[in-house]
């Protein structure tokens, strides 16, 4: 099992919660990036979300390692850290075989 994480906005916390897993919004690419730290989720939500009127929540997913291995992954995106992205039958593989979503505290100086 490998864990996995996220920064989402409140309302793409709450279609997670609603659909038990992820999916493409109408305005954002036909996937899902994933950081693999809680650190590198957070520096991506205070990059995506830099207003302090944006907030923003970290979960992890905790998946398969066969189905971690199948998504693409960078070791280095955005000079932050290692991610991988899921989109269609892979991103299914995620949601049919995730262990469980969860939000991650996130505390100024780390998650």
């Amino acid at each position: 099992m490998i864990r996995l994480y996220r920064a989402v906005s409140p309302e793409e916390l709450a279609d997670i919660a609603d659909q038990g897993g992820f999916r493409a919004g109408s305005n954002s690419l036909a996937g899902k990036w994933f950081a693999e730290t809680a650190e590198a989720a957070k520096r991506w939500g205070e990059f995506l979300y830099p207003s302090p009127s944006e907030a923003f929540h970290v979960i992890q997913v905790e998946i398969p390692r066969h189905v971690a291995d199948q998504m693409f992954r960078l070791g280095q995106l955005d000079q932050i850290g290692p991610a991988r992205y899921a989109e269609g039958d892979v991103l299914e593989l995620v949601n049919q075989n995730h262990q469980g979503i969860s939000s991650v505290p996130v505390i100024a100086g780390g998650p």
